[in-house]
């Protein structure tokens, strides 16, 4: 049976992979991926029966080196639901790995496609807070990386690291609404300003003060909509929340009239309809003070779920 499954993995990745490579192009120019084989997976690892959705992290200095698999969502009765964190003292740490599945094989998407498949295995139990749901890479082979370590995505430890990749437990990666890089115009812009204005009750003078700078934008004809991320700076703009400045790596959906701003202090990991429910999955990686972690959006971008911890 075991090996009736395996195979049928193996069968699903390479249609995934061909179903990709004829019709969803990398939409990150320049990204340079490595490794980037289906390593073995390990028999007698089996796909844990909910459907989840976890990050393959890549660690590159400090205490940490090497690879490492982060489970954050899954899906029950129709909702994508975030694994728990609130495990608040010494007792609920050693014994949370219990609310995570034991084992998972997962496919490994970037950019609507597959570039392999790996399995991963609990820890006995977790000692920091910041591993929790963290578990062990135990396939052979293997694990791709995508681009050159930086410090980008390396949150509030530092260091570096590669960019984080999403996992899926299914062999779902397709990203059928196309986002893609795309310049962000003057009319966009002049739309999230009036949105921020309208939101935090702003001053014509106080917003005339502060300068919207781009980051990143993606848009997607599909949907007609885009995703901007800004910084804003002269001026906050929008409320400091305790020790985040909420006006860096500020992140907006913008279609014709509507505008929203999603969260501030995120980097985009990917975008899929990991679910194939037709409407797309975005995980953003959380970079705050002293908490790390990942959000994801979903149904259009209406609803989203955290998954996040704390160092100390």
């Amino acid at each position: 049976m075991d090996l009736c499954r395996y195979l049928l993995l193996l069968l699903s990745l390479a249609v995934v992979g061909i179903c990709s490579l004829l019709s969803c192009p990398y939409h990150l120019s320049g990204a340079e991926v490595h490794g980037a084989t289906a390593p073995g997976l390990a028999r007698g690892q089996e796909e844990a029966t909910r459907f989840v959705l976890g990050v393959l992290e890549h660690y590159q200095s400090g205490e940490k080196k090497g690879s490492g698999v982060r489970l954050a969502f899954y899906k029950d009765n129709g909702q994508w639901k975030a694994f728990p964190t609130d495990f608040n003292t010494e007792k609920e740490l050693s014994e949370a790995v219990r609310s995570f599945p034991d084992t998972v094989m997962w496919t490994i998407c970037f950019d609507g496609r597959a570039l392999g498949g790996l399995a991963s295995k609990n820890p006995q139990s977790y000692n920091f807070y910041a591993d929790i749901g963290l578990q062990q890479v135990t396939s052979k082979g293997n694990v791709p990386t995508v681009g050159q370590p930086s410090t980008l995505f390396s949150g509030w430890p530092g260091g570096q690291s590669y960019r984080p990749l999403v996992l899926n437990s299914r062999p779902y990666c397709a990203d059928d609404n196309k986002w893609r890089p795309e310049k962000s115009e003057a009319g966009e812009i002049d739309a999230i300003r009036a949105y921020l204005q309208k939101t935090w009750k702003l001053t014509k003078n106080r917003l005339s003060r502060a300068t919207i700078k781009v980051n990143k934008s993606y848009g997607s004809h599909v949907r007609g909509a885009k995703l901007i991320s800004v910084n804003i700076v002269g001026v906050k703009l929008i409320p400091v929340e305790e020790d985040n400045d909420q006006n860096t790596g500020a992140w907006f959906y913008v279609r014709e009239e509507e505008v929203k701003h999603l969260g501030s202090n995120m980097l985009l990991v990917d975008i899929g309809d990991y679910d194939q429910s037709g409407d797309e999955e975005a995980v953003f990686k959380i970079q705050r003070y002293n908490n790390d972690g990942y959000m994801l959006y979903y149904d259009g971008f209406k609803q989203n779920v955290e998954f996040s911890w704390h160092y100390h």
